[in-house]
């Protein structure tokens, strides 16, 4: 049986949602289209009461971040952000997987952000 990734709604933001209740080995992936070559500092905005969590993020089926730990934010309803490694993007369209190594808390959104 296909057991897909959770998603709820944020109730700090009205109309949208977060990845929850994360399980090991559950991934999502989304299409990206960069507009620019660069250096970009992934963040991603999280939540969860332990310090257990970890990630990784693929472009075009790379690991591009190695292993990300996701820190205790003191619990699921409190996000905060944390800053990932930078990485080199090319202009154009992308594959982006999300995959969750070890599971324990809930993703709202990623930054990208230029460097």
């Amino acid at each position: 049986m296909f057991e897909g990734p959770d998603c709820e709604r944020m109730a700090s933001v009205p109309g949208t949602y977060a990845l929850s209740h994360t399980a090991n080995g559950e991934w999502t992936t989304y299409t990206v289209d960069v507009k620019q070559t660069g250096n970009y500092k992934i963040v991603l905005n999280h939540s969860g009461n332990n310090a257990n969590g970890r990630v990784h993020m693929e472009i075009d089926g790379t690991n591009v971040t190695g292993t990300i730990a996701t820190p205790n934010t003191t619990g699921y309803g409190v996000y905060k952000d944390l800053e990932g490694p930078v990485v080199p993007l090319t202009a154009g369209r992308h594959i982006l997987k999300f995959s969750v190594d070890v599971a324990g808390f809930n993703v709202y959104k990623f930054k990208f952000i230029p460097q």
